[in-house]
């Protein structure tokens, strides 16, 4: 190296971990063939998040009445097959990279004076975010299954409604107006 020249050595690690355990269970039930119960649960848990966010959970159930096995609907002569149907759950995403919740640093070098001269800066790259958590989506489901002329004709409605929160999103944001390599400071 010249007199006046830096060099900006970098330090780097491919090292990386994470860890992911689940914990769900299932219920069923069914009564007389008509009225059909579920109820799921998941406690999911990340090591990508900070303390107080790493687990999450996520519930479901579904609930179904299987209309065509109730007699008022059976002396109709109608349906071969009728049943009423509606469902709520969520689920989770850890969809972020290791590690983003922690402060992160970068090397870049800088002209530096009149002429130039290369300096070595470490600068933040990342905001450490504590906050980050789980995204978690939810949906809902009313539907009715129907069945006409020994099952020929099967009709299906569905309404469905779906919403995602804490949406986990990469976003650029400024940290500091560093000067750029190629700027010449103005001389006043």
């Amino acid at each position: 190296l010249g007199t006046g020249e830096s060099s900006l050595r970098g330090v780097s690690s491919s090292f990386s971990q994470e860890q992911l355990l689940s914990y769900f269970y299932r219920l069923n039930y069914s009564f007389n063939n008509k009225y059909l119960f579920q109820i799921n649960g998941r406690y999911d848990g990340s090591s990508k998040f900070a303390p107080g966010n790493k687990w999450a959970y996520f519930p479901s159930g579904s609930f179904g009445w299987r209309l065509s096995e109730e007699d008022f609907i059976q002396n109709l002569n109608v349906f071969d097959n009728l049943k009423f149907r509606v469902s709520y759950g969520s689920i989770g995403s850890h969809g972020v990279g290791r590690y983003a919740t922690l402060q992160r640093i970068g090397g870049e070098s800088y002209g530096y004076g009149f002429h130039q001269t290369p300096v070595g800066v470490y600068q933040p790259i990342g905001i450490a975010n504590k906050e980050l958590k789980w995204e978690t989506t939810t949906q809902t489901d009313v539907g009715l299954d129907v069945g006409l002329f020994e099952n020929a004709l099967s009709i299906t409605l569905d309404y469905y409604y779906k919403k995602t929160t804490d949406l986990i999103l990469n976003r650029n944001i400024s940290l500091i107006n560093y000067p750029h390599r190629n700027h010449t400071p103005a001389i006043t």
